[in-house]
C-alpha cells in the first residue's frame, strides 16, 4: 500500500484516513499480493486476518516471538500453513517490510483514541472503544 500521505499527517489531523480505510486498504493489498494462489473466500479472509493481526502486534510494541506464540496456539499442529507462518525469518521480514504499514496502523490507533478522549471518554474507555473499533485485544 502506497499513500501519498504520512502516518504524521493522519495523527496531526492534515488527513483524515480512518480504521475502516486502512483495513479496506490492506484487504486489497493482501488479495493483490495472493491473487496468483487463486484462493477462496475463506483462505483470503485467513491472510486477511493473519497480516492484519501481525501488524497490530508489532504497532502495540509487542514482540514477533510473542505473536508466533500466539499462532502456535491458535492453528492446529497438523496446519499446512502453521510451519511458514510461525517461521521466525519470514515474521521479521514481513515486519521490515511492512514498516510504513505499521506505522500507519499506529497512527490511526493513536487518532482513534485522542478522538475518544476529546469526545469526552475517559482513558479506559477509550481503550474499549479502541478494541471495539480493531475487533479484538492483544491477548498475551
Amino acid at each position: 500500500m502506497e499513500w501519498n500521505f504520512t502516518p504524521f499527517e493522519v495523527l496531526a489531523g492534515k488527513v483524515i484516513y480512518t480504521l475502516e480505510q486502512y483495513r479496506a486498504d490492506l484487504r486489497e493489498d493482501v488479495a493483490e499480493t495472493l491473487s496468483a494462489l487463486n484462493l477462496d473466500e475463506t483462505s483470503m479472509e485467513f491472510y486477511n486476518n493473519f497480516v492484519f493481526v501481525f501488524f497490530y502486534w508489532i504497532a502495540t510494541n509487542q514482540s514477533i516471538l510473542s505473536y508466533k506464540k500466539l499462532v502456535e496456539q491458535n492453528l492446529p499442529e497438523d496446519s499446512p500453513v502453521r510451519q511458514a507462518l510461525t517461521d521466525m525469518v519470514f515474521l521479521e521480514s514481513m515486519k521490515q517490510d511492512n514498516e510504513n504499514l505499521i506505522d500507519m496502523l499506529r497512527a490511526l490507533m493513536a487518532m482513534f483514541t485522542v478522538n475518544c478522549l476529546k469526545s469526552g471518554s475517559d482513558i479506559e474507555q477509550a481503550k474499549k472503544d479502541l478494541q471495539l473499533e480493531i475487533g479484538f485485544a492483544r491477548t498475551l
